[in-house]
């Protein structure tokens, strides 16, 4: 049932009426929860809003009207009668489409535009001339009722139609002619999109609006929330435009000095070109690069010859000399090599993580504190007492009694737990009446502030207007000043009472590494969580970039353009190795996939790409059979088997069984057709190391296209039929076989097929797409019921096409269109209808609801529609060209303009001397001397350049060989020195100031008012320096919190709370470390022992710390026998013995490590000791699993390049300090199982996060360990002589 042999379709003009019925209610469904889901309102007189207000007042706006809130704001969609879009969408130009959404959007609109318009044309012209003559004079023994009498095969079946095929001839030459002609109407409208982008980008720069106003991406590609910050966004206009991206950079090369100094040699030296026919923004093919590597090779083969027969010497064929042109060095601005920070990526991953829980724990504080308040309210109201029996609360107000006569002073020890409760309806119960919950006497239910409302009358959705107001932020009723007492937020309450009096309501969590089973303060945990994240991500940002590995991405910045787009066309590879140094145009900085870059490593396998293809094409081949099993399940006969009773009814209901029987199987072929892109992201991301995002889609695109064709329009017409008869080709006569018959009589009988398919996808692809059937809806709940502003504002984000699944589709229709247009013209009005509907439900989606990850600038989609490859690319160079002189700081703009007047010639400038008949002027892009392959001269300078001076043998030794640096000090170049200048590293702090990230200063208020969202923006993308973001993207030390703990929950009425509201108050401060000092006294020592050994952190750099002032246990050094007149950092050495880098017993981490437990240190009975919140049995212990890693140099690979090593910075010496003062028996470790006494519970939480740290440490080293493995042991015989040293 995959083919047309075996699937069940009526082919009489009747069976259009199943699929009709079908059709029609899928658009009803969609089109009416479309029209209701966009109406809707969140409910609450609080998001009552005139006209369209604040995203946040809408239920759905962030999915059918995403696109209002942008930077460059979209109309809002009307809300008078149901589809009163349309007529908004029609009457947007393409130009205005093009300010809104840029060149791809604008391009695809106009593509489909352009199928209307064929599919259109044929119907009026192909379809009017066939369908009467195929009708009339076919053979009388096809029903008149059948629409195979329509086709081709019924026509030749008759001696009268044998005669008219000519007819058929011509209008093929027709539809291919106006496809013809259709393409270059869709190019041509890209080039103009492209010329007025150019216009929209001189008038941005000429202006000053919004230029230092920060507006973030829809999609950042880095899992972490980032905080405005200027030094952060120093953009530089134009830097993709003379910036190149360099991949599979060998290991000698990984250097800002090397890179520079190899563009430097080659760009002044004549060079062959490494590829035929190519542009600056296309990287040549493995083939092409290949070809041309050889030939340029054999091409100094006549020079070497008669220098050896002249000379009678060996001349170099590898190395050519030629003169050194000094004048043509380029100017290179900067050099970025992209540093392998996996570890910082993690930290910053799971930093963002701990932040979620941490404010989830504080909103159940909130709601506990508030319910019990209003709980005691209710009782002391109705004269009740307030406290009926000794609860959770007088115990916890007991211990800390006992704790205070032992010495610990804290506020509000002494009271009683009535005293308590009246403090907390004093200063909390003001804000049971402001959360509308006094009349209420139920639980903590999130929707409290009020109940749905009903909008489905349309009459009320007309009269509430559609005009653009923003509600007045002075107002009243603004969301700003509500869920306040006196100026005052729930949270500056909870935390003006005692700690103590929120012990009862503390959420507890259950540990599961070190204590398994036991249940501590959430709020302390993911507090003392987060302050380890926060030294390990502090410690690694201070560590310069060139402590990190490289690894084989680079960027190069020149200061001009040409030198670029010269870059990219000389040196689009080495010279002396095809698969090295792969230059191309930097993609935007939105596009690049930094995981991805951080984890690349010098890849020529190419072989291992050939596989996947492979595997790819077999899966694209083979899908047939599975299909066929999988429909074959779902028939009429099989369920008839498993189901009787529906097997009888459906005997007795001829209609329902052939509407189940035509439908079901349908319908499950095409949810299983989309479910092909998804996997093929995933095959992709799995299986290559692509960088960008644009690469990534733009290979899906062609893959399901592929699939598409080859599924859906070939072998369903020839597959089955076609595979058998190979198949028994090879067991019978070869004579007998004959596929062209089989191809002949198979497409024809698919017409009436395609005729229903049109139908049915019209509506699968125009309803579900209004509607947003499928994951965006599937996902709704899960972010409407978000309680964090964190994770709703995640889940807010306006959605993304993907180009990758819509264009596939829409060509494949177009295939259908032309290739039936002759066969069975039947299709034409069909598919004229379907690209009607697709335009206009495409438009609204673009306009008002999705954002974009990049800007290609139709480069990719044109490309793909057209196949025009050179013409277009030598189009696109001229484009960026005219692009790089609107930034160019020498000439004025209408300088640059005049000047490049004849390169560009208007871009849509025409040829005047070739006019047509029609007197229509053909554009001059369309210019057929860039199709042919130009041939350069040879210069009269026949030297030839010595050979680079680079190691040959050291850098193309093979990818994964460790190059070290014999001098053992860093080369650095201007260009090193430039960077510094301007970007200056991150410095090791010094003291406290290294261990503390923000200091939370008494002055500052804890509680804030959080900025409401600013406008994202994805049109005007900044050009950003290529930094990695997760080294220096700003991060903010507060929980985003909302003013109201009930209701619903809204991003524009939050705040920010600069503290925890942990029950130990020590420990309050986010981002920082404990301000106590380090105690690292043993569990035997008394209290006075442990006072008399208690020291401050030195102020010193880590670096400089001696071995007296570390706090683990010392190691006694023998005394120095070296000369007295010895240097002093010398005798220091000669007085150490060797230690191992990884293994400093001083280092910042192991203090801030020590920091973290310095609390926990000491004896219930000492003076200064806390009390404890929950008793802990001795006899847990580190599992074995977490210290199997005692040393940094045990995870270090010897054979492994560097850029694969696991990478291991402050985390790594954070695990191994921890574990260094277990084994040394500190007090840091956990105490012997055999000692009676109890741990407190801020003690069993540091042991707890630092034994997750550990395990998490081990995990991710494992992983990265075998995918370095795998790379070592992944090379094939094909590639290994490019290794081979020389």
């Amino acid at each position: 049932m995959a083919d047309i042999n075996t699937r069940p379709f009526s082919k009489n003009y009747s069976g259009l009426i199943n699929q009709s019925v079908i059709a029609l209610a899928i658009a009803t469904l969609a089109v009416t929860g479309q029209e209701l889901m966009k109406r809707r309102r969140r409910s609450g007189k609080h998001f009552s809003e005139p006209g369209l207000g604040r995203r946040e007042s809408w239920e759905f706006g962030y999915l059918y009207q995403g696109r209002s809130w942008a930077k460059i704001p979209s109309p809002p969609s009307p809300r008078g009668w149901p589809l009163s879009w349309v007529h908004q969408v029609v009457w947007i130009s393409e130009t205005e489409m093009n300010r809104l959404r840029g060149v791809d959007a604008s391009l695809y609109i106009r593509f489909l535009r352009g199928c209307f318009y064929f599919a259109i044309l044929h119907t009026f012209s192909t379809f009017l001339v066939l369908f009467p003559l195929h009708v009339e004079l076919s053979e009388d023994s096809v029903s008149q009722k059948s629409m195979t009498r329509a086709s081709i095969t019924s026509l030749v079946a008759s001696n009268d139609g044998k005669h008219l095929l000519w007819v058929h001839i011509i209008l093929l030459f027709w539809v291919t002619l106006t496809w013809i002609g259709t393409l270059i109407w869709v190019s041509n409208g890209a080039f103009r999109f492209r010329a007025q982008q150019l216009d929209f980008k001189a008038e941005y720069l000429a202006s000053d609006k919004d230029k230092n106003v920060w507006h973030p991406h829809p999609h950042p590609q880095y899992g972490f929330t980032e905080t405005p910050d200027a030094a952060s966004y120093q953009t530089q206009p134009g830097l993709p435009l003379r910036t190149v991206m360099v991949s599979n950079v060998p290991p000698a090369l990984r250097s800002e000095a090397s890179l520079q100094e190899y563009f430097e040699f080659y760009m002044t030296r004549h060079l062959d070109k490494p590829a035929i026919g190519i542009s600056h923004s296309t990287q040549p093919g493995f083939l092409n690069k290949s070809f041309a590597f050889l030939f340029n090779r054999a091409k100094r083969l006549p020079a070497t010859i008669e220098a050896q027969m002249r000379e009678g010497t060996s001349a170099s064929v590898d190395h050519p000399t030629s003169v050194i042109h000094p004048e043509n060095k380029p100017m290179i601005e900067r050099v970025v090599i992209a540093r392998k920070m996996t570890e910082l990526a993690d930290l910053l991953e799971r930093r963002e993580e701990a932040l979620k829980q941490l404010e989830t724990a504080h909103l159940k504080l909130a709601q506990r504190t508030v319910l019990a308040v209003k709980s005691a309210m209710a009782k002391k109201n109705a004269g009740k007492p307030v406290i009926q029996s000794p609860t959770r609360t007088a115990a916890v107000a007991a211990a800390k009694s006992k704790s205070h006569e032992e010495g610990v002073e804290e506020d509000g020890c002494h009271m009683t737990e009535q005293e308590r409760m009246e403090q907390l309806i004093e200063v909390v119960g003001p804000f049971v009446e402001a959360f509308s919950l006094a009349a209420d006497s139920k639980g903590p239910i999130r929707n409290v502030a009020g109940g749905p409302k009903s909008k489905r009358d349309f009459r009320k959705l007309r009269q509430e207007g559609s005009e653009d107001k923003d509600q007045d932020p002075n107002d009243a009723s603004s969301p700003t000043l509500k869920h306040t007492v006196n100026g005052k937020t729930i949270w500056e309450a909870l935390l003006a009472v005692p700690r103590s009096s929120l012990d009862p309501y503390q959420p507890l969590i259950r540990l599961s590494t070190l204590f398994r089973g036991k249940t501590v303060p959430t709020i302390d945990y993911y507090t003392r969580k987060l302050a380890v994240l926060n030294n390990s991500i502090t410690e690694n940002r201070a560590k310069a970039v060139t402590n990190y590995s490289p690894v084989s991405t680079a960027f190069v910045s020149f200061s001009r353009a040409e030198d670029a787009r010269k870059a990219c066309k000389y040196l689009a590879v080495h010279p002396d190795n095809p698969l090295a140094c792969m230059v191309q145009m930097a993609p935007q900085y939105s596009d690049l996939d930094w995981i991805r870059v951080m984890k690349s490593s010098y890849n020529t396998e190419f072989l291992k790409d050939w596989v996947v293809t492979a595997g790819v094409w077999a899966f694209t081949l083979f899908w047939l059979f599975p299909v066929s099993f999988m429909v074959g399940l779902v028939s009429i006969q099989s369920l008839s088997i498993f189901i009787p009773p529906l097997g009888a009814y459906l005997d007795q209901h001829p209609w329902e069984q052939e509407v189940i029987q035509s439908f079901l199987p349908t319908l499950l072929v095409a949810l299983l057709a989309i479910l092909i892109p998804m996997l093929l992201l995933l095959i992709a991301k799995k299986a290559h190391t692509i960088t960008t995002l644009s690469s990534l889609h733009d290979l899906i695109m062609t893959r399901y296209y592929k699939f598409l064709i080859i599924n859906v329009l070939v072998f369903f017409c020839v597959g089955t039929a076609a595979l058998q008869s190979v198949l028994q080709s090879f067991k019978q006569n070869a004579g007998k076989f004959d596929i062209i018959k089989i191809v002949a009589d198979s497409f024809p009988v698919a017409g009436p097929f395609y005729v229903g398919w049109l139908i049915f996808t019209t509506a699968m692809h125009g309803g579900f797409e209004i509607a947003l059937f499928g994951l965006p809806l599937l996902v709704y709940p899960a972010t409407s019921s978000q309680v964090t502003p964190r994770k709703r504002a995640v889940g807010v984000r306006p959605r993304t096409l993907n180009y990758y699944y819509w264009l596939p589709n829409h060509v494949l229709v177009i295939h259908v269109l032309m290739l039936f247009s002759v066969l069975n013209p039947m299709v034409l009005p069909f598919g004229a209808f379907y690209y009607f509907i697709q335009i206009g439900v495409l438009k609204n989606q673009l306009i008002h609801v999705y954002a974009k990850n990049y800007e290609m600038n139709g480069k990719i989609l044109l490309i793909r529609i057209t196949s025009m490859t050179r013409m277009c690319r030598a189009q696109f160079e001229r484009d960026d060209i005219a692009e790089a002189a609107l930034y160019s700081s020498s000439e004025d703009a209408n300088q640059r303009r005049s000047s490049n007047a004849q390169q560009e010639d208007g871009l849509l400038g025409t040829v005047r001397p070739h006019p047509s008949l029609l007197r229509m002027r053909v554009p001059t892009w369309i210019n057929f001397d860039s199709i042919r392959v130009r041939t350069v001269k040879k210069r009269n300078n026949p030297l030839r350049r010595n050979p680079i001076p680079f190691p040959s043998e050291k850098e193309f030794s093979g990818p994964e060989s460790p190059v070290t640096d014999k001098s053992g000090t860093e080369d650095v170049s201007p260009i090193v020195e430039n960077r510094r200048r301007t970007h200056p590293p991150k410095l090791p702090l010094e003291g406290p100031a290294r261990r503390v990230i923000t200091s939370f200063s008494s002055e500052t208020p804890a509680v804030l008012p959080h900025p409401s969202l600013p406008a994202w923006d994805d049109q005007t993308t900044a050009d950003l320096p290529y930094d990695n973001p997760y080294y220096t993207r700003a991060i903010s030390h507060e929980l985003w919190l909302p003013r109201n703990p009930f209701g619903f929950l809204d991003l524009d009425d939050t705040i920010s709370l600069k503290v925890s509201i942990a029950v130990d108050s020590k420990s309050q401060e986010l981002g920082t470390w404990l301000g106590v000092p380090i105690t690292a006294s043993p569990p035997e020592m008394d209290g006075s022992s442990q006072s008399a050994l208690r020291h401050e952190i030195p102020t010193t750099p880590p670096s400089e710390l001696s071995p007296s002032s570390s706090s683990l246990p010392q190691i006694v050094e023998p005394e120095s026998s070296a000369p007295a007149n010895m240097p002093k950092n010398m005798a220091l050495t000669a007085a150490t013995p060797p230690r191992r880098p990884t293994a400093r017993k001083s280092s910042a981490s192991s203090i801030g490590m020590q920091r973290l437990f310095s609390e926990g240190s000491q004896h219930p009975g000492s003076p200064g000791a806390r009390p404890q919140y929950r008793s802990f049995s001795q006899g847990s212990g580190m599992p074995a699993s977490l210290m199997g890693r005692s040393s940094m140099s045990t995870i270090k690979s010897p054979g492994l390049n560097p850029a694969l090593q696991p990478d291991i910075h402050a985390q790594g010496e954070m695990v191994q300090g921890y574990n260094l003062s277990r084994a040394s028996g500190s007090r840091l470790s956990v105490p012997a199982a055999s000692r009676a006494q109890n741990i407190s519970t801020s003690e069993a939480i540091a042991h707890e996060v630092m034994a997750e740290e550990a395990e998490n440490f081990n995990s991710r080293v494992e992983e990265e360990e075998q995918e370095a493995r795998k790379a070592m042991n992944s090379r094939s015989w094909l590639t290994s002589w490019l290794y081979k040293k020389r």
